[in-house]
C-alpha cells in the first residue's frame, strides 16, 4: 500500500477538510455491509490509503484519517481538540502546582455547546453501543428495523426526515467552526494548535503574522513529532497532500513547515492546495491595505511553490455568480457552502491517487480507469517539476454524455475555472493536464455511465475539438484521464448548494418555470457526478505575473512603502530580489504568451 499524509494549515483550509473527510466517510460507511446503494458503486476505492488503522488502550480497533490539521487555539469549537477515541491526561489543577507560591488567578472562556449535529453523533454512538436511540443516519427513506405495519414505518420515515432537517438547519444557520460539521473521529495526533494564537482574538491577516512561528523551537519539534507518528508507520508513503489556507498568517507557518517538510523527507512528492474564501480576496479600499494584500499574496505563491511539486490555488473572488455556480445556490459569506465546493474538487482530482489498479483492458476495468500515484501525477502535470503552478478547473454536478454530431460526447467545455485570474487551459497552448471524472451518467438517466462508454466520450470530443482547431496553432498535449463509476457521495451535513432541480443522483432534471432559491443539500440529494482536470497551461500565466510585477513594483521599488514592510516581515533585500527571481522564473516556464481572457479576477 502507497500511503498518503493529508496536512490542513489554518482556518479555511480546515473548513475545506471536514468537507473532504465527510466523503470518505460517506463512502465507507455505503461500502458496509447492507448499506450498498446500486447507483453509488464503492468498489475500487483503497480507503486504507487516506486511513490508519489503530486501537486504544482498552484494544478496542479504530479507523482514523491519517490527517494532521494545524490551527489556532480555540477553532475546535465544542469538541476536544485531541478527540474521543482515546484517553487524554487529566488537566492540572493550580492547586497541584507546588512550584509557584505567589497569587493566581484562573480565566476560563465560556464553553460552545455543541450544535444539533454533534449531539446526533453523539446520541447515534450511544445506540450503537447498545444505549439510547440516536438520530438514524441512514437515509429518511430506510424502514425502521422494528416497524411492525406500514403506518408505523411511515412514521419513522417522517420523524427521520424531520430530524434530518433540523439538524441541516442548524448547519446553515450556526457553522461556526469546522469542527461543527465533521463527521469523522479524529486521533490525538491529528491537531495542533498554536500556543498563544487564539481563535477570533489574534490578528493573523497577513505574512508578517506568521512569519517564524514554526521556527519555534518547541513548536516546531512537537509538529515534527506527530508528522514522524504518521509517517514511521506507514509502509510506503507515496506524498503528503497538503491544504492550506494561504489568505494571512499561516501561509508564512506552511511555508517554513513544508521547507522543513522536504529536508526531513527529501523527494517525497508534495502536492499543495491553496485555499481561501470569497469574502478574504475582496479588494480594500485602503491604499496601505492594498500594499499589504498584494505583498503577501506575492510573498505566499513565491514561497509556497518552491516547496511543493505542484501548487494549485483555489478561491474565486465571488464563486457565488460564477460560471462553475450554473447548477448550485451558494452563499460567498458562509464558509460552510464555498467550502463544500473547493472539498469536492480536491476530492475528485485526487481520486486516482487512491484507486485500486487499473486492468490490462476496458473490460476488466468495472471499478475504475487510469489509478496513478502522487508522484507520477505531479511529475506529468508539471512537465517533471519545471511548472509549478497548476490552474484547476471542474463542475458540479457534471453533466451526462450529450449527443453531438449524432455521437455520444461528454462536453469538456463545461468546466469552470476555480482558480482566480486565468485564462482559458485550451486556447491551443501547449498543456500537460490530468482529467477525471467520477459517476458521470448517461444522457436522461441518472445512471451511471461505464468506464468505456466514458472513456470514449472523451475521446470523441478530444477529435472534434482537434478538428474544430485544425486551421489553429496546435501544441503538444500530454494528458492523462481518469475515470471511476463512483460519484460523490453526499453525507448529511453537506450545505443545502444544489439547485432545486437537481436530482437525487445529482442528475439535472429539466428547469422548471420558477427556480426556487432555496438550495438542496445531503438529504435530497445523495450523489453527484463530478468533474475536475488540473493542468499547467498558460492560462495559468495571468495570476503568477500579477505576483510577480506587484513583487517588482512594490517590495523593490523605494518610492514605495513595501521595502520596509517586507523589512518588518523579516525579509532583507537579497531575500526579496530572490523571491522576485524566483516567481520570474515561473513565468519563464510557462513561455512568454499570456492569453489575454480570464475568469475571474483576484
Amino acid at each position: 500500500m502507497k500511503e498518503i499524509l493529508t496536512l490542513q494549515v489554518g482556518g479555511y483550509a480546515n473548513f475545506v477538510g471536514s468537507h473532504f473527510w465527510n466523503f470518505q466517510d460517506e463512502i465507507l460507511g455505503l461500502g458496509e455491509d447492507g448499506c450498498e446503494d446500486a447507483m453509488i458503486p464503492t468498489h475500487g476505492l483503497n480507503m486504507g490509503v487516506l486511513y490508519r488503522q489503530g486501537e486504544t488502550r482498552q484494544r478496542i480497533a479504530t479507523y482514523t484519517p491519517r490527517l494532521l490539521s494545524i490551527d489556532l487555539r480555540g477553532s475546535s469549537g465544542a469538541v476536544n481538540p485531541s478527540g474521543s477515541l482515546y484517553e487524554r491526561p487529566p488537566a492540572a489543577e493550580l492547586n497541584s502546582i507546588t512550584t509557584w507560591h505567589g497569587p493566581a488567578a484562573t480565566f476560563r472562556a465560556e464553553r460552545y455547546e455543541k450544535n444539533k449535529f454533534l449531539q446526533s453523533l453523539d446520541e447515534e454512538e450511544k445506540w450503537l453501543s447498545g444505549g439510547a436511540q440516536g438520530l438514524d443516519h441512514t437515509r429518511a427513506e430506510t424502514s425502521s428495523r422494528d416497524a411492525t405495519d406500514l403506518a408505523t414505518q411511515e412514521a419513522h420515515v417522517r420523524e427521520a426526515k424531520e430530524q434530518e432537517r433540523a439538524v441541516i438547519q442548524s448547519l446553515e444557520d450556526g457553522v461556526q467552526f469546522s469542527t461543527d460539521y465533521l463527521k469523522a473521529q479524529l486521533h490525538p495526533s491529528s491537531t495542533y494548535e498554536i500556543a498563544g494564537l487564539w481563535q477570533g482574538v489574534t490578528s493573523f491577516e497577513d505574512y508578517g503574522c506568521g512569519q517564524g512561528l514554526f521556527s519555534t523551537g518547541e513548536q516546531a519539534e512537537e509538529i515534527r513529532d506527530k508528522v514522524r507518528f504518521f509517517v514511521e508507520e506507514c509502509d510506503s508513503i507515496q506524498g503528503f497532500q497538503c491544504i492550506v489556507d494561504d489568505s494571512g498568517g499561516f501561509s508564512a507557518v506552511a511555508a517554513d513547515f513544508l521547507e522543513d517538510l522536504a529536508d526531513e523527507y527529501g523527494r517525497t512528492p508534495v502536492s499543495l492546495f491553496t485555499v481561501r474564501a470569497p469574502k478574504r480576496v475582496q479588494e480594500s479600499k485602503s491604499t496601505n491595505r492594498q500594499i499589504v494584500r498584494a505583498l503577501h499574496d506575492s510573498v505566499s505563491l513565491a514561497r509556497l511553490a518552491a516547496v511543493a511539486q505542484l501548487t494549485i490555488p483555489l478561491g474565486l473572488s465571488q464563486l457565488a455568480t460564477s460560471s462553475f455556480a450554473e447548477h448550485l445556490v451558494i452563499k460567498d459569506e458562509k464558509d460552510f457552502h464555498t467550502s463544500a465546493v473547493y472539498a469536492a474538487a480536491i476530492n475528485c482530482i485526487t481520486l486516482p491517487y487512491r484507486m485500486e489498479g487499473s486492468g490490462p483492458s476496458i473490460t476488466s476495468q468495472k471499478a475504475g480507469l487510469g489509478s496513478l500515484d502522487m508522484g507520477s501525477a505531479l511529475r506529468l502535470v508539471s512537465c517533471s517539476s519545471s511548472r509549478r503552478v497548476a490552474l484547476l478547473e471542474a463542475n458540479l454536478p457534471s453533466p451526462a454524455l450529450c449527443d453531438i454530431q449524432g455521437q455520444s460526447v461528454y462536453n469538456v467545455q463545461k468546466l469552470s475555472p476555480l482558480t482566480p485570474s486565468t485564462g482559458k487551459a485550451t486556447n491551443g497552448s501547449h498543456v500537460a493536464e490530468m482529467m477525471v471524472l467520477q459517476g458521470t451518467q448517461l444522457p436522461g438517466s441518472g445512471v451511471p455511465a461505464t468506464i468505456a462508454q466514458v472513456q470514449e466520450s472523451v475521446a470523441k470530443a478530444g477529435e472534434i475539438a482537434v478538428k474544430a482547431r485544425r486551421n489553429s496553432r496546435q501544441s503538444l498535449r500530454i494528458s492523462h484521464l481518469a475515470v471511476s463509476q463512483c460519484p460523490l457521495a453526499v453525507p448529511l451535513p453537506f450545505p443545502c448548494i444544489f439547485s432545486s432541480y437537481i436530482g437525487k443522483y445529482g442528475n439535472i432534471l429539466p428547469r422548471p418555470n420558477v427556480i426556487s432559491k432555496q438550495g438542496r443539500g445531503g438529504i435530497d440529494v445523495i450523489s453527484a457526478p463530478v468533474a475536475a482536470r488540473v493542468s499547467t497551461s498558460r492560462g495559468i500565466l495571468p495570476f503568477i505575473k500579477r505576483r510577480s510585477l506587484d513583487m517588482q513594483q512594490l517590495a523593490l521599488a523605494r518610492s514605495t512603502t513595501g521595502p520596509s514592510l517586507m523589512q518588518d516581515w523579516g525579509f532583507a533585500r537579497e531575500e526579496v530580489q530572490e523571491l522576485s527571481e524566483s516567481l520570474s522564473s515561473m513565468i519563464a516556464a510557462y513561455g512568454d504568451e499570456v492569453e489575454s481572457d480570464t475568469s475571474d479576477t483576484d
